[in-house]
């Protein structure tokens, strides 16, 4: 088994790790795993325990891949925003619209392509 290496990683609140990792399953074919880990930690700063668990995530990521295709086809400008306002996705023409790269617009307030006069 071969590893791709991290993909991406964070925690959350309740001090829960995850990371999604592309590794090379026995049979051949590249899967994806998303593990979600916890440590507990005891005394002297060692850890006590570390609870964690992995799920299959390859239909995902394909599905996530076929819709990216699809919206990349789009005749019109498409960005996916999360509830915080960032955007999490920019199809092509809205590069083209917005003149930024995808890459600049990613992770970034929806404002940032609202003129400043018009924002409230």
């Amino acid at each position: 088994m071969r590893g791709g290496g991290p993909r991406c990683g964070g925690r959350n609140a309740a001090g829960v790790r995850t990371i999604e990792y592309r590794f090379l399953h026995a049979d051949g074919k590249y899967r994806w795993i998303r593990l979600y880990r916890r440590v507990l930690p005891a005394c002297r700063g060692r850890p006590r325990q570390i609870i964690g668990v992995g799920l299959d995530i390859t239909d995902l990521k394909r599905s996530e891949d076929l819709l990216r295709n699809y919206l990349d086809l789009a005749p019109f400008a498409m960005l996916i925003v999360n509830r915080s306002g960032e955007i999490g996705y920019a199809n092509t023409r809205a590069e083209a619209l917005f003149g930024y790269t995808r890459e600049k617009m990613l992770g970034r307030d929806i404002e940032m392509l609202v003129p400043e006069h018009r924002r409230e």
